[in-house]
């Protein structure tokens, strides 16, 4: 469930975060004369991570676990480049077999844009069930039954739902399960976006204290930009004023540059 989450965001990250600057969906990034912490997005974490399952499927849990060993042991308490990475992956692993050096073809993992072909697409007999409840929802206002849903659940059920919905439709969502209430800062986060995109003003007050409350920009900056998009840069301005003191200074910089310097 977490991968098929992973990679939903990932997808996001290609078509939407960064589909304006394709070269930042390498692995290997320029960061010349750019701010450190612009490099931190899905494709350092979703995108690194499914290229790192990649390699264990090529090459079989058993090798991959060794190699992973022998890595840290040699490593351990250090940083290295793109570059060394790379001739470590070869000696110790790669260079045992030509065939999967062929299948894991890094290169284009490392140094080219977007997601390749070899990429593993994730499944979840848990998220089937899902995907039914949100037809059913979808075709006829159907309620889902959430005995069994965990948090995973209820993400991948809000991410399914058309991005702007009918008012009353969200509204029967959230008087069933008081979502714009929920404690889970990515439940809430979830539900707030639809709000935003849906103009279900009705969620607004809940809305502005969960953005008072949290300062992690993987929280701040999905609520900012819809508003931003759906022409309503006043309300998160007249949030950030409230809110801006308590964040950090990079999620700070980030909305500050989102809402005021376009």
């Amino acid at each position: 469930m977490l991968a098929m989450l992973g990679m939903g965001e990932l997808k996001t990250t290609l078509t939407d975060l960064l589909a304006e600057i394709p070269d930042d969906t390498k692995l290997f990034l320029n960061q010349a004369g750019k701010n450190p912490d612009d490099g931190v997005t899905d494709i350092a974490y979703e995108k690194g991570r499914f290229f790192l399952l990649m390699i264990e499927n090529v090459v079989g849990r058993e090798n991959f676990d060794t190699f992973l060993k022998h890595y840290f042991k040699k490593k351990a308490f250090t940083t290295i480049t793109t570059v060394e990475f790379i001739k470590i992956l070869n000696d110790d692993l790669l260079n045992k077999n030509p065939a999967w050096k062929e299948k894991v073809n890094y290169n284009e993992w490392i140094f080219e844009r977007g997601l390749p072909a070899n990429c593993p697409i994730p499944n979840s007999t848990e998220f089937d069930k899902v995907a039914a409840d949100v037809k059913a929802f979808n075709n006829n206002g159907t309620l889902p039954n959430v005995t069994q849903y965990t948090t995973h659940h209820w993400l991948q059920f809000l991410r399914a739902l058309p991005e702007k919905m009918v008012i009353a439709k969200i509204d029967a969502l959230d008087k069933a399960f008081n979502l714009t209430n929920s404690r889970n800062s990515e439940i809430a986060c979830d539900c707030f976006k639809h709000a935003i995109d849906s103009k279900y003003q009705k969620a607004y007050p809940a809305m502005e204290n969960f953005l008072l409350k949290v300062g992690r920009r993987k929280f701040l900056t999905p609520l900012y930009s819809p508003m931003v998009k759906s022409n309503q840069k006043d309300l998160a301005k007249n949030i950030f004023e409230k809110a801006k003191s308590g964040y950090h200074a990079v999620s700070n910089n980030t909305i500050s540059e989102l809402l005021y310097a376009q």
